[in-house]
């Protein structure tokens, strides 16, 4: 259908042209019936209107009117089936050839300044893909050239009394996000049972494809800026207590280099500790060999400690398996317990051969 709109009859360059040399025109410019008109005291430009300086407050280009059918406030771009392709209605939502009706800016005095809503539907199987927001930023610095500065693809600025731009800020406010992410299912029409295999709360994909990158820090939270009172402070907060937590790499606590799954550099506290090893209980096998005590005093004599049992100067250099001296110690009492069986018989039989001996004794002096 076509539409009677001044998008088709004064050309973008003109327009752009009035917009931004800013000339104070002597008397106003006028096409057909006063559609487009130039405020010649403030260089604004009005199209279907000439309140330029009325309430609320006019922009540097105020449109007003609306299509033939009374569905569209403003268009922009043209192809060749005359297909708008971003335009925006009397009610400020804005629709086109690649936007669904769905979708749309809005200014939500109660609560929302900016929302957009999209509202895909899907109804056959396929790769589909829909992204609510998409921001792109593709940086190019140029050979010999270094950036001093920084890019970043997103910055969100949160603060209260920002930089004193009030002194009547001394209320109380329950919560403060710095940016809020609901997700997954929410779902109160009971009829419907969505199915959906994962679902993740932040993806982060990073690229190190080409070129080099010194530091990379999927997760980054620096120290911030310091001078108030925080009563707690929580730099990962996780408070589902059913959930489970994955680490893929090693993790280091107080060490940024770390060797081992679970690296600590300082004390760790818990109230219990169970560790998942072997155990020694091999020594009780019919088939061991109990070294001799003469054995293990001689090895002691030449190496300063237990067999099987590292030295100082290993654990000093190596530090200790919790996992593997556990074992190694229970090994040792093990073997201390079969010494001590078998002194125990020794002693047995010692006391039977003088038991008899005494009575050997006591018979001879009754003969005499």
């Amino acid at each position: 259908m076509k539409r009677t709109n001044i998008a088709t009859s004064i050309s973008v360059t003109t327009l752009l042209l009035f917009l931004m040399t800013g000339v104070a025109l002597a008397q106003t410019w006028t096409s057909g019936t006063g559609t487009l008109y130039v405020d010649p005291t403030t260089t604004n430009v009005g199209i279907g209107t000439t309140d330029l300086d009325g309430t609320p407050a006019i922009g540097k280009a105020t449109i007003k009117g609306s299509t033939s059918d009374g569905s569209t406030n403003i268009i922009v771009g043209r192809d060749s089936s005359e297909t708008n392709v971003f335009s925006v209605d009397t009610n400020g939502k804005i629709t086109g050839s690649s936007i669904s009706a769905s979708e749309y800016i809005t200014n939500d005095t109660s609560e929302t300044q900016i929302r957009f809503d999209m509202r895909p539907t899907t109804t056959s199987s396929g790769t589909s893909t829909h992204i609510g927001l998409y921001n792109t930023l593709r940086p190019i610095i140029n050979t010999g050239v270094t950036q001093s500065g920084y890019e970043m693809g997103q910055r969100n600025y949160i603060f209260r009394n920002y930089n004193g731009e009030t002194a009547d800020d001394s209320g109380t406010l329950t919560s403060l996000y710095g940016q809020s992410m609901y997700y997954g299912h929410y779902n109160t029409n009971t009829s419907s049972s969505p199915v959906t295999t994962n679902v993740y709360g932040l993806m982060i994909i990073p690229y190190f494809m080409t070129g080099t990158i010194t530091n990379l820090y999927d997760i980054y939270i620096s120290g911030g800026a310091s001078g108030g009172m925080v009563t707690n402070r929580y730099a990962i907060y996780q408070k589902a207590s059913a959930a489970k937590n994955y680490f893929a790499g090693n993790v280091g606590i107080g060490t940024t280099s770390p060797d081992y799954e679970l690296d600590v550099l300082g004390t760790i506290r818990a109230q219990e500790v169970k560790v998942a090893t072997g155990w020694s209980d091999f020594v009780f096998d019919d088939n061991y060999i109990l070294p001799s005590l003469t054995q293990v005093e001689s090895y002691i004599e030449k190496n300063k400690h237990l067999p099987d049992v590292p030295s100082a100067q290993e654990v000093k250099e190596n530090g200790l398996s919790l996992a593997e001296i556990v074992t190694k110690q229970m090994q040792k009492i093990e073997e201390l317990t079969l010494y001590m069986i078998e002194q125990n018989k020794q002693m047995a039989e010692q006391n039977k051969k003088i038991e008899d001996l005494e009575n050997k004794l006591t018979a001879l002096e009754n003969d005499n």
